[in-house]
């Protein structure tokens, strides 16, 4: 009885659903007030909203291709196209620029920048600023929307291979140089991705590293450069890091990602996984992570299933968290 109880229950859960997707897919008015760029951007998005089906909703959470986030045809919602650094654009695989094959290399041709161990060591924010927006005006003139960087990381010991693209063993030169560093790149309309939330200090084994800090470590030295990116650099992206903290993967750490991140730093952007760094569905999806990269299709998969809707992590829960803030960039 049990059993037959709830195949009907998944069955209504997927009637009501496909009836909702039903109305959702009307042909979108050329007027609809989300594409009138003259409004205010949350009322654009709470009308993209409600014209979304939960299937174009979950297509949010996940990458397309190797370099840009999921684009919405029907609705005119195009791909964020990234581009890595942080020192410069540097070349992208596997999206929409790559004309001949899927797994070549984009070359492109670019300023290289000096590494941030260098820049840090001329304490100079405005210089970083600069960098900041002349590296945000060759992504647009690329054609990008998005780059990977400033890295943030701390220089905790010198054999880590990575030392070169953070900003030093300071962590408050380092978070100044990061707000710098950002609001050059904002300011030019561009999307800056703080990274690598957290504790990133170690190539070796990254997958599965464990990093235990205490709380003070972290809060003294681990995290003030990402807490100045966001409450003084007001960023618009965090990327997640490969390594566990503390016994959990960054990508599925709700103690960091939602606790410290979202609430405690009052981060209102997106967040996204590194590459390949994300390891489960439901404890990523619920730790606080808004875009797996480079994609995948297991978080869509578990939203579209009829328990995680009874759950209550279907609809609700997507338009609340999920699809907001990278909607917001849509802009």
């Amino acid at each position: 009885m049990r059993t037959i109880r709830v195949t009907l229950l998944s069955s209504l859960a997927l009637l009501i659903l496909s009836c909702n997707a039903s109305a959702q897919t009307a042909a979108v008015p050329a007027d609809a007030p989300y594409k009138n760029s003259g409004l205010p951007v949350e009322q654009r998005v709470a009308d993209l909203l409600s014209r979304m089906t939960l299937e174009e909703k979950a297509s949010m959470l996940e990458g397309s291709g190797w370099m840009e986030s999921m684009p919405i045809e029907r609705l005119g919602i195009p791909p964020i196209k990234m581009a890595d650094g942080p020192m410069g654009v540097r070349s992208w695989m596997g999206s929409s620029a790559i004309t001949s094959s899927a797994n070549a290399p984009m070359k492109v041709e670019s300023t290289a920048f000096p590494a941030g161990v260098a820049m840090a060591a001329t304490w100079d924010t405005e210089l970083v600023q600069r960098e900041g927006r002349a590296i945000a005006q060759e992504v647009k003139a690329l054609g990008r929307d998005m780059i990977l960087g400033p890295t943030v990381n701390i220089n905790r010991q010198p054999l880590w291979g990575r030392n070169f693209e953070g900003y030093g063993e300071d962590p408050y030169l380092a978070g100044r140089l990061a707000v710098a560093y950002i609001r050059g790149v904002q300011g030019e309309g561009v999307i800056p991705s703080v990274k690598h939330f957290a504790a990133n200090n170690e190539e070796y084994e990254r997958h599965r590293i464990d990093a235990h800090i205490s709380e003070r470590a972290l809060h003294e030295i681990y995290l003030p450069a990402f807490k100045a990116a966001v409450r003084d650099g007001g960023v618009w992206n965090v990327m997640s890091a490969y390594n566990k903290v503390n016994g959990v993967h960054m990508a599925e750490n709700k103690a960091l990602l939602q606790d410290v991140l979202k609430k405690e730093f009052g981060f209102q952007g997106f967040v996204i996984s590194d590459w390949g760094s994300t390891y489960s569905t439901a404890p990523t999806v619920n730790a606080g992570m808004d875009l797996e990269m480079p994609g995948g299709e297991a978080m869509k998969a578990w939203l579209a299933r009829p328990q995680t809707q009874q759950a209550g992590n279907g609809d609700g829960w997507l338009m609340s968290d999920k699809v907001l803030a990278p909607s917001r960039m849509e802009r």
